[in-house]
């Protein structure tokens, strides 16, 4: 089937006209629904979305919980060498570190 310009010009036309009767209904439902239907409506579309949402695939589950680990150990190295390193905001002065023999030991050996 082929349209033609006027067919064409027509079709937009309906759909600007449909545009324009959407948004003035929506503006005039404006005030009618109170906060708790809104949040409501919001949670009945997310359970639905979640519904809906595919299942992650066994391989996909173990590599999610492999990201997981690789970056919880890069943490904890990035923790233990900013202890060693006495860098942070909480940085080991030399007057701290007298005044608290041992401290950074055993701040180490919990690491």
């Amino acid at each position: 089937m082929t349209l033609n310009k006027e067919t064409w010009r027509e079709a937009i036309a309906q759909y600007r006209k449909w545009n324009e009767d959407v948004l003035a209904s929506q503006v005039l439902a404006r005030g009618e629904m109170d906060p708790e239907k809104k949040w409501r409506a919001y949670l009945d579309l997310y359970a639905f979305a979640r519904r809906i949402k595919p299942d992650q695939s066994e391989w996909a589950q173990e590599q999610h919980a492999r990201d997981w680990e690789n970056y919880h150990a890069r943490i904890l190295e990035f923790e233990r060498r900013r202890h060693l390193r006495g860098s942070g905001t909480w940085a080991l002065t030399e007057t701290f570190a007298r005044k608290r023999p041992g401290w950074r030991g055993e701040q180490l050996a919990r690491l």
